[in-house]
């Protein structure tokens, strides 16, 4: 893990092969990812969307996955997605009515959206502003891109360096925070319309005990806690992954709305 002195980004070195981590993505599971409508990130998109977004208005969710949040939004809304999971993508598309295509490029040159969405993506991406920028150029001019992902600057992390839990997924690359943001919006001339920090999980108390013990083992002594999983997994004949299932346990995530900064002319 290295941090960059001048954007503040924190980026994992060396990465795999584009290939690999595609193969991570494109498989035939729907049901990974969380899809229910208790996760804050969907609840501060929902929120965002139903209050600034006019009936009819068009919205595109990037890495969709199954569909789960397109299916929270209000009918009234033109729905689109991106998602290169083909079969999570045909849930998508037929449980929403919507057009799902597997990549950006794809999508017709001249169709624009007035909201982009892009839920736990940018932590999967190796340079967050070009990807920020690509999604950018598909938005109206009034548009806004709703950003969530983890904050490379919140405290625990800083504590617990490389050891946070956030860290322990390989195909987490790029980790952006508050700092980053300035310096990105500062060179790229974008405005940062809102960003606040944000639990993933809204855990109970058992919950949240047990989440932040795994954390802690986690982040002392990585290695005694992944061989006392693994000895766990031998004895009840599992094969979860190991992760400390640790979202939620504090205001750990961001949620970010960007739009293009406007001229003088706009406003003539």
């Amino acid at each position: 893990m290295y941090s960059c002195g001048i954007c503040n980004m924190k980026f994992r070195h060396p990465t795999l092969p584009k290939e690999k981590y595609f193969s991570l993505y494109d498989n035939s599971l729907t049901t990974v990812w969380p899809s229910d409508i208790y996760r804050n990130d969907w609840k501060l998109i929902l929120d965002y969307v139903h209050k600034n977004l006019s009936p009819g208005g068009k919205i595109l969710d990037f890495g969709c996955y199954n569909g789960g949040l397109l299916k929270q939004l209000d009918y009234r809304y033109k729905k689109f997605g991106i998602e290169i999971n083909k079969s999570a993508a045909l849930i998508a598309a037929e449980q929403n009515s919507a057009t799902v295509w597997q990549s950006i490029d794809t999508v017709p040159v001249a169709l624009k959206f007035d909201i982009i969405v892009a839920t736990d993506i940018i932590e999967h991406v190796e340079n967050p502003a070009l990807f920020i920028e690509q999604l950018m150029k598909k938005l109206n001019k009034d548009g806004t891109l709703l950003i969530t992902t983890g904050d490379a600057e919140n405290k625990l992390w800083k504590f617990f360096g490389s050891n946070w839990w956030y860290c322990f997924y390989g195909e987490h690359i790029a980790f952006i925070s508050k700092p980053w943001l300035d310096y990105f919006s500062l060179v790229h001339n974008k405005e940062i319309a809102h960003v606040e920090n944000f639990k993933y999980f809204n855990l109970t108390k058992d919950r949240l005990l047990i989440s932040w013990i795994m954390t802690i083992l986690y982040g002392i002594t990585p290695i005694f806690y992944l061989k006392a999983h693994q000895l766990i997994n031998n004895i009840i004949n599992s094969n979860s992954g190991g992760s400390p299932r640790s979202a939620g346990i504090s205001p750990d995530h961001l949620f970010i709305a960007l739009r293009h900064k406007r001229s003088l002319n706009d406003f003539l």
